[in-house]
């Protein structure tokens, strides 16, 4: 399954509020990245907090416009690629832009010791990818390899118990409208079985956190 690519920016050593002047030095002292200073000062201050974009100055990318804002204290993520030539960006040209960034970033962190750290997301993803843990793996494999969609007792359990794994032992929130996407295009599941199987999982997980506050 293909995605939009998402970019984070951190570091163990700065504060958020320098890690967004340093995205803005890279984009100034660039030929591939133009720094839009007004309306990056804009961008910020309607966020009231550490944020900036840059522009795309590279032929081989649409010209877009990066928008970056704190995800923590020590950390930027890329919020969106708004497009400034074309309505749209596709998920291609959306992820070369996002590539770009991150490569040479990456070269300017290496370079100038700016002691940074760019990291970006899968382009692609599996089923395996968006469930975390050994054991919900082992049992979203049980469930799939023998008859999932049959409704039959046995085969809800098997899912049932996924469901209490994930609750249990996923490090990460799982994300259920990749999961359906995927049932169907990974495993050819009919759009109403992969939907029946993402709400049964999305209801059960809201249950099971509720009995633990219970």
């Amino acid at each position: 399954m293909k995605r939009y690519r998402e970019i984070v920016v951190h570091s163990s050593t700065h504060d958020a509020n320098h890690i967004a002047r340093q995205i803005e030095l890279f984009a100034e002292q660039s030929n591939d990245w133009k720094y839009p200073k007004k309306e990056s000062s804009l961008y910020e201050e309607n966020l009231g907090r550490p944020s900036c974009c840059i522009v795309t100055k590279n032929d081989s990318l649409q010209r877009a416009a990066l928008h970056f804002t704190e995800k923590s204290d020590r950390s930027l993520y890329l919020t969106n690629i708004v497009p400034l030539s074309v309505r749209k960006l596709n998920i291609g040209q959306y992820n070369a832009v996002a590539e770009y960034f991150a490569k040479t970033m990456r070269r300017y962190a290496r370079d100038s010791a700016a002691h940074l750290r760019i990291s970006i997301s899968k382009d692609e993803i599996t089923l395996a990818d968006i469930v975390s843990g050994k054991i919900p793996k082992k049992l979203l494999n049980s469930y799939l390899s023998m008859h999932p969609r049959s409704n039959h007792p046995s085969d809800i359990g098997r899912l049932d118990r996924f469901i209490c794994s994930l609750s249990r032992y996923s490090r990460k929130h799982i994300d259920l409208d990749a999961f359906e996407t995927l049932l169907m295009e990974e495993k050819g599941w009919p759009t109403k079985d992969a939907k029946w199987c993402r709400t049964r999982v999305e209801i059960g997980l809201e249950v099971l956190a509720t009995n633990k506050k219970f």
